[in-house]
């Protein structure tokens, strides 16, 4: 009886030193929090979900592991500064479409259908500020082009 109640004491230390650690998880997730993206094409303007990236531990998880990303979903990766990215998919389980974004918002590079698991560099071709994953084969579908736009605003971490 002794050793039970010896073990539900530190049972209950050890789920109140967690708590706090869920707390930044859940703050984590927040922060991940899709927020609409319209890209600017010459056959109208295209609605996604985004996920916002900002953050290293952010950018380095992406769009791993996960099963499916339905095709108004997106991911958002902004880096601090203007440069040359290169993205590979390691541990990421669906195919995407890779949209290079400049500075002004315009997309600069499309890679479309990056295999899933290849560990093949996919590079930006020139420096960038951002790029946009999406479903692979939603660029063709949607008609999203080298010069389409967004909005340059989105860079902002808010």
């Amino acid at each position: 009886m002794i050793f039970c109640r010896k073990f539900k004491n530190a049972l209950a230390a050890v789920i109140l030193c967690l708590l706090p650690l869920a707390t930044a998880c859940a703050e984590e997730v927040q922060a991940l929090a899709a927020k609409p993206l319209m890209i600017h094409t010459a056959n109208g303007v295209i609605m996604f979900q985004t996920e916002m990236a900002f953050s290293p531990q952010d950018q380095a998880r992406g769009l791993m592991y996960r099963k499916e990303l339905a095709t108004n979903k997106a991911m958002l990766f902004v880096f601090d500064e203007i440069r040359e990215a290169s993205f590979w998919m390691e541990n990421t389980l669906v195919p995407l479409d890779m949209l290079f974004i400049d500075e002004t918002g315009k997309i600069v590079h499309v890679h479309k259908m990056a295999k899933p698991l290849d560990r093949s560099p996919i590079p930006s071709g020139q420096p960038v500020k951002a790029v946009l994953e999406i479903l692979g084969g939603e660029a063709d579908k949607q008609g999203i082009k080298v010069g389409d736009t967004i909005d340059p605003a989105l860079f902002k971490s808010e």
